[in-house]
């Protein structure tokens, strides 16, 4: 059995109301986080739509700041604008850190993963056993300084088996990148692929989320018998979005659209249990990689498999957003 903690610290807000009060929280949610630390990033609201500007070092960071603003009464999506920077590494230099950042997470087996990084940009290949595990490698390989673009084209063979060490360190890191479990002291052990979370969070939605979003890969029970509910903890700011697939893909189709980056029109979007599907072709790599963070920025999405090629003649239009496929789970 597996044990472990995370602790964080936040202070609870009254909630914002206009579009100018929900940007002020998103700033002051983002400039709070000791992940944060040297960032400078900028907010704005339009119709629910979140757009971030500015300055980080790490595509982390970036990723952070999206995760903070998700999270914020109103807000339906996140465009992330912010520009990441960090100086010139070597990419040899990158190369290595990024292929010790994935050998040493103990979340999955990154031993089929191949590494290639050209001018900050990482290119994962090879193979996984799940979904969780290509996440959790291009979650690993964003904390790398350097990188600043991932293709991940590492192919998911669903032959993985999971142990409990695995998956209890998934649901750390999990809890660790909640906005929604900041300041909250809470634990989660695993045997034989039953989970079993135990601590205080502040609202029934926060309750909700956790259980919902601990049934990885491998987990074949959620037990949150000893998950309470203390409205003491309760941050009047953010909360849980547990979309339908209609609005998540509603809230994807106004955030292309929303995105000066990206050309919608040249961009197919499809859902299928939490996992967006993007397809179509673009001229450049920048656009793909902006339709790839843009359909991150949607609550509920769990994962992204990013089709799109880049190059060659671009044809448009293609239907930007396609009816949902499945209910997701997260």
């Amino acid at each position: 059995m597996i044990s472990t903690t995370a602790f964080a610290f936040a202070t609870p807000e009254m909630a914002p109301g206009t579009p100018g009060e929900i940007s002020d929280h998103i700033k002051m949610e983002i400039s709070s986080d000791t992940r944060m630390d040297g960032t400078k990033v900028s907010a704005s609201l339009r119709d629910g739509i979140a757009i971030l500007t500015g300055h980080v070092a790490t595509l982390d960071q970036a990723e952070r700041a999206a995760e903070r603003a998700m999270s914020v009464v109103k807000v339906r999506a996140v465009v992330n604008e912010l520009e990441i920077g960090g100086g010139s590494i070597p990419d040899e230099s990158v190369k290595t850190a990024v292929r010790a950042a994935l050998d040493k997470n103990k979340a999955l087996d990154a031993g089929r993963i191949t590494v290639n990084v050209e001018g900050g940009k990482a290119v994962l290949g090879g193979a996984v056993g799940t979904w969780d595990e290509q996440e959790i490698a291009r979650e690993a390989v964003s904390r790398v300084p350097g990188v600043k673009l991932i293709e991940n084209k590492t192919e998911v063979t669903f032959d993985g088996i999971r142990s409990d060490d695995q998956i209890a360190e998934q649901l750390r890191q999990l809890i660790a990148n909640d906005p929604l479990c900041d300041g909250l002291s809470l634990s989660v052990s695993v045997k034989e692929g039953a989970v079993r979370l135990k601590g205080e969070l502040g609202s029934r939605g926060e309750y909700d989320r956790l259980v919902r979003r601990s049934s990885v890969t491998g987990v074949f029970e959620v037990n949150s018998d000893r998950l309470t509910i203390n409205s003491d903890l309760k941050m009047e700011a953010v909360e849980d979005k547990d979309f339908t697939p209609d609005q998540m893909m509603a809230a994807l189709g106004d955030a292309m659209k929303a995105d000066r980056r990206i050309d919608p029109g040249m961009i197919r979007s499809e859902l299928a249990e939490g996992v967006v599907t993007l397809s179509g072709q673009v001229p450049a790599d920048e656009m793909k990689a902006a339709a790839e963070s843009t359909a991150r920025g949607v609550p509920g999405v769990m994962a992204v498999s990013n089709q799109i090629q880049v190059g060659g003649e671009t044809q448009r239009p293609l239907v930007s957003v396609n009816a949902p496929l499945v209910t997701p789970r997260r």
